[in-house]
C-alpha cells in the first residue's frame, strides 16, 4: 500500500524550490486514531498530535488506511485546509501546514481578543461550583512546582488544570461562535506548540492563571479580561522569540 510521504514543499508565493524529504510518517499513530470518529476527526487528531509540518497527505493512501473511498478523505482535507492545518499546493496535493511567525502572531492575537471577551462574559455568570472546580485543579499545582516533579507528570497536571479553567470560561460565556472559533484556534495552538517544541513555562503560566482566578473570585470582569489578555500575550511573546 502506498505510504504517506513527509517532506518540505515549495510554499505558494515563494520563488525558490526546496528539496522533498523521504522520511516516513508515524503510521503507528495513524493506526491509533483510525479506531473511532469520522475521517475528519481522525485526520484532525493525527495532524494536531502526531504529524510533521510539510508531511504530504495522499488521498489514496489515507483512503486505504481508513477503509473508505477518496470522497470523504477529500472532504476532510478540504475542511482541514479551511482551518489552516493543511495546505493545498496546486499540482502537488495536500500537505500538513508548516507553522510560521505570522501564524503564531495572528492566531494568538485572535485568541487574546476572543478569550478576553469570553472571560468578561463568563465572570458574572460563574457559579460557586464552577469556581470550586477551578480551584480544585490549581491548588495542588503549587506543591508540584515546589517539589520539581517529573516534567511529564507536571505537564499533564498543568494541562488538566488549564483545560478546566479555559473550558469552563468558554462554556459559561454562552457564545457558540466564540466557542467554535476557539476550538479551531486551540487545535492550531496545540499543533504549533508541539512542532515548535515550545519550552515549558510552568511557573509563569501558573502565576498568570492565579491572577485570572483571583479576578474571577472577586467577580471583576474588567480585571479578569485584562489578566486573560496578558496571559495569552505572554505566551505569544515567548513563542515568537523562537523564530
Amino acid at each position: 500500500m502506498q505510504e504517506i510521504r513527509r517532506g518540505a514543499v515549495r510554499r505558494p508565493l515563494v520563488g525558490r524550490r526546496t528539496v522533498q524529504s523521504r522520511r516516513q510518517p508515524d503510521l503507528a499513530a495513524l493506526r491509533v486514531v483510525k479506531r473511532s470518529g469520522t475521517v475528519y476527526e481522525q485526520l484532525h487528531t493525527y495532524i494536531v498530535r502526531h504529524a510533521a509540518g510539510g508531511e504530504q497527505l495522499l488521498e489514496s493512501a489515507l483512503a486505504a488506511r481508513f477503509g473508505v473511498s477518496k470522497t470523504p478523505v477529500r472532504e476532510a482535507l478540504y475542511r482541514l485546509a479551511g482551518e489552516t492545518l493543511v495546505d493545498l499546493v496546486p499540482n502537488k496535493g495536500y500537505f500538513v501546514h508548516r507553522a510560521t511567525y505570522e501564524d503564531v502572531r495572528q492566531v494568538l492575537e485572535i485568541r487574546e481578543a476572543l478569550e478576553g471577551m469570553a472571560t468578561r462574559l463568563a465572570t458574572p455568570r460563574l457559579t460557586d461550583e464552577d469556581l470550586r472546580s477551578i480551584h480544585a485543579k490549581f491548588e495542588p499545582l503549587a506543591e508540584l512546582l515546589r517539589e520539581g516533579r517529573d516534567p511529564g507528570m507536571l505537564t499533564m497536571e498543568m494541562k488538566a488544570a488549564n483545560d478546566v479553567l479555559h473550558d469552563t470560561l468558554l462554556r459559561v460565556a454562552r457564545n457558540a461562535r466564540i466557542m467554535e472559533s476557539m476550538r479551531q484556534l486551540r487545535a492550531q495552538m496545540e499543533y504549533m506548540v508541539r512542532v515548535m517544541a515550545v519550552p515549558a513555562r510552568y511557573a509563569v503560566s501558573y502565576d498568570e492563571h492565579l491572577t485570572i482566578i483571583a479576578a474571577l473570585d472577586r467577580r471583576d470582569p474588567d480585571s479578569a479580561e485584562v489578566a486573560m489578555r496578558r496571559h495569552v500575550a505572554s505566551l505569544k511573546n515567548d513563542m515568537l522569540k523562537l523564530f
